[in-house]
């Protein structure tokens, strides 16, 4: 064939004669090949007879589009095309033909990848989506002239734009199928603070719901703003996936006189391009913007600093709820003689430790004798000797500090010393509450109750299930569980012992030494709780809310009363509304700091979220404490909560536990995160509780 396009005729002895003595060199792309890329058979004895012209190429692949197109199967259509385009692969011969033709295979493959992914809305069908738009790009790029009707660079584009069609077919298909618009998710007055410049930036947050396909080019627009200017280009979004919930920002300045309201109507919609390729549009809708001076602001004190760290609340006016659980531990602990005892338990970061300080407060103020230890401080060389040395500490300080001098001197000479102690650790702590009950009722106090409340008691099952561990530390701690069973059993005070999800497995271990022990568990607070958590601390001097519309119910959505995720995003607000140089709350400020959380150089660490991921410092599934070989439980939660977080969405729907397609060991590990309350089970399936770690492991994850 000339460069011209005609064929030139030679015998075919001629052909096998040339090609005999000087053989061709073929470059290992130009092999035949099969759809899977592997090297195919020879072509029939007819093929090899003969050289087959571009022509020929040509024709064959026309012939391939009228048989392909008599299938209403995508799938099946698709799969005939690229059969056939890499079949004849390796017998183009023009470099710049070859190359365009595997270009338009890429395609091909690249568009089988999407119709097979189907309606699924998945990550996968994204990618999938993404990967064939690049590919089409790449090849409309390189197509540099149209060729004559009949050559094979014209064939090559019928094909292309054959598989374009096919995808528009598809992706029509699919959107008639049903498919959700994006929609502006903002309702509440929206606070803006005007700099020098009069300028603000204002934030709208969008989303598409879950089940929907990608839509691309979401364009925020706004219609109608008297007296607003908008500066720049307005903000685009060039892919949203379905459960995305993005903030879009657009800049604006305000050119009305001074000393204009401070509220403003805004209203705005959102163009996009749907699944089939049409430019969409929806709904116009108004946003309430108020807009604030910087002359205006009094900086907002911030008292969730100081516990955002995970630190226990002391201060009782940063400490909200529990209260019926705290009235039980305070009047029960408190009844003489003493004997009650107490196993709280609950995921980390609940808020237990807080608890017990309260209870340590109330105690105190009614006048109880309470010494407070964790058992993470004490030495496990000599845990009996530690625990009673450190109790008797305590209870000897307090009441030195109650009694008269004439009282307190003879009581602490008969208090035991460090030997006594040691040699006879129960002893001791028996004689010495009896001497200070005894100096109680000559000082006037009657029925003083002693009480012991320890943090970290499961720190103890830890200890005993660490691989390693001495056999000398083993036996010290079950001989300090054998004693602190007499302890108990002998009445010498009332506990509360405190600790982790573990509780109930460390019990179970232990049947005859916590027979006497009732337990409860503490859960995320009440909706109320929550909301006062996040108003009450800041509010203003005239005792009035600083939050507006659905700003606090947003905080508790993305925290769902979780104490340390409260304080977390509250002290975010907080930081955020006084750079800002604001005074009130609305939810647009909510949704900005959690946006601050999820992303940028200053968002939340990914340990913040261990307390949710694991029960202990051990990392292992409660179902397999106890056993002989514990495995890594935290792996396999991540595993799950990733899975439930990418397919609940932006709404955090229940997903169905078939949909999630576990295997054995992911199924014990998704009862682990049922059993600690990681997770909420509905009557359509499971979602993660804490939005803002599901929002969290979605923006990882994508």
């Amino acid at each position: 064939m000339t460069d011209d396009g005609r064929i030139i005729r030679v015998p075919i002895g001629a052909v096998r004669s040339a090609t005999a003595h000087h053989p061709t060199p073929r470059h290992r792309s130009q092999r035949p090949t099969s759809r899977q890329g592997k090297a195919s058979e020879p072509a029939p004895q007819q093929e090899l007879g003969r050289v087959r012209s571009q022509g020929d190429i040509a024709r064959g692949l026309r012939e391939t589009l009228r048989t392909a197109a008599l299938q209403h199967d995508y799938v099946k259509r698709t799969e005939l095309i690229s059969a056939r385009l890499a079949q004849d692969l390796g017998f183009i011969t023009s470099s710049v033909n070859r190359q365009r033709a595997e270009a338009v295979l890429e395609v091909a493959g690249k568009l089988l990848r999407l119709l097979q992914c189907g309606d699924d809305t998945k990550v996968s069908d994204s990618d999938a989506r993404t990967s064939f738009f690049n590919s089409e790009r790449n090849v409309r790029k390189g197509r540099s002239h149209q060729g004559r009707a009949g050559t094979l660079p014209t064939a090559l584009d019928e094909i292309f734009e054959t598989l374009i069609e096919i995808e528009r077919l598809h992706s029509k298909a699919l959107a008639e199928k049903g498919s959700s618009a994006p929609r502006i998710l903002t309702q509440d007055t929206v606070n803006v603070t005007r700099g020098n410049d009069n300028e603000f930036e204002l934030p709208v947050r969008v989303s598409l719901d879950q089940p929907s396909l990608s839509v691309r080019n979401v364009r925020l627009i706004l219609d109608k703003f008297r007296n607003l200017k908008v500066i720049g280009s307005l903000p685009v979004v060039e892919e949203l996936r379905a459960g995305e919930s993005p903030i879009l920002t657009a800049r604006m300045r305000d050119n009305r006189k001074q000393g204009s309201r401070t509220e403003v109507r805004v209203d705005a919609h959102l163009s996009f391009i749907g699944p089939g390729g049409a430019t969409l549009e929806t709904p116009r809708q108004t946003l309430i913007v108020k807009i604030h001076g910087k002359e205006e602001h009094q900086e907002i004190a911030n008292p969730f600093r100081a516990y955002a760290g995970g630190l226990p609340v002391s201060k009782r006016e940063m400490f909200f709820g529990r209260r019926t659980l705290i009235d039980e531990f305070v009047r029960e602990l408190a009844k003489p003689p003493g004997g009650m005892c107490y196993a709280l338990y609950g995921q980390q970061r609940t808020g237990k430790s807080s608890v017990l300080e309260q209870v340590r407060l109330r105690l105190t103020e009614r006048g109880a004798i309470v010494a407070s230890l964790s058992m993470g401080t004490i030495d496990r060389r000599s845990m009996t000797v530690d625990f009673v040395e450190e109790i008797l500490d305590q209870f000897r300080v307090q009441l030195d500090r109650i009694l008269p001098s004439e009282l307190s001197d003879p009581l602490l000479a008969r208090w035991p010393d460090a030997t006594t102690i040691e040699r006879r650790p129960l002893r001791s702590l028996q004689r010495a509450r009896e001497a200070g009950r005894t100096v109680l009722r000559r000082a006037g106090f009657s029925a003083t109750p002693f009480v012991v409340v320890v943090d970290e008691f499961t720190y103890l099952h830890e200890v005993l299930r660490r691989r390693g561990i001495e056999p000398r530390e083993h036996n010290e701690l079950r001989d300090f569980m054998r004693q602190l069973k007499g302890i108990l059993e002998a009445r010498l005070f009332s506990a509360l012992l405190v600790g982790q999800d573990t509780m109930p497995r460390f019990l179970e271990s232990y049947p005859n030494e916590f027979s006497v022990m009732a337990t409860r568990r503490l859960d995320y607070l009440s909706l109320e709780e929550t909301q006062a958590l996040a108003d009450v601390p800041v509010r203003t001097p005239q005792n009035a809310s600083r939050y507006t519309g659905y700003a606090l119910s947003t905080i508790a959505t993305y925290t769902e009363g979780h104490p340390f995720f409260t304080q977390i995003l509250c002290d975010r607000i907080i930081e955020f509304v006084n750079s800002r140089r604001r005074s009130n709350i609305t939810q647009s400020d909510v949704e900005e700091a959690v946006e601050s959380l999820l992303s940028g150089n200053d968002c939340i660490e990914p340990h913040k979220f261990d307390c949710l991921v694991s029960a202990d410092n051990t990392h292992s599934l409660l179902s397999a404490i106890n056993q002989e070989h514990e495995e890594d439980g935290s792996r396999l939660a991540m595993e799950v909560l990733r899975r439930i977080a990418l397919l609940s969405g932006s709404q955090n729907n229940p997903i169905s536990i078939e949909a999630l397609q576990l295997e054995a060991r992911q199924t014990k590990a998704l009862e682990d995160l049922r059993m600690r309350g990681v997770i909420r089970e509905t009557d359509t399936g499971v979602a993660i509780r804490v939005l803002l770690y599901a929002d969290y492991l979605r923006r990882r994850a994508s």
